[in-house]
């Protein structure tokens, strides 16, 4: 699992959130967070999960290519940082609503809610 390097966050502190990121990166458990990633299945702008049962799931069906786009305290602030995504995406692109490219672009920076 990977995080992008312009990731979105929402109520979590920094220091803190530097210690999600290096767990991501290393997959391992972070309990009582949620994260937004680029979709895996089908043709969804992004996907929500917790990040426990994300790193469940992702083992037993080996996916490997799992870009974190955001970090979150809870679910409501998941929710939260999908509408700014999809808000900042709109903004850059209009109705080409291509999230992979907008972080491609967007290579570095926290945006914080």
């Amino acid at each position: 699992m990977r995080i992008s390097d312009a990731y979105y966050t929402c109520g979590i502190r920094e220091k803190k959130r530097n210690g999600i990121v290096r767990s991501i990166e290393k997959d391992k458990s972070e309990k009582g967070i949620f994260v937004v990633i680029l979709p895996v299945y089908g043709k969804d702008l992004l996907e929500i999960y917790e990040y426990d049962k994300l790193l469940e799931v992702s083992d037993k069906a080996g996916l490997t290519d799992i870009c974190v786009v955001g970090i979150a305290k809870d679910y409501d602030c998941a929710c939260d940082l999908v509408t700014e995504v999809i808000q900042d995406v709109y903004d850059s692109f209009g109705t080409d609503m291509d999230v992979k490219k907008f972080f491609d672009e967007h290579a570095e920076g926290v945006t914080e809610l």
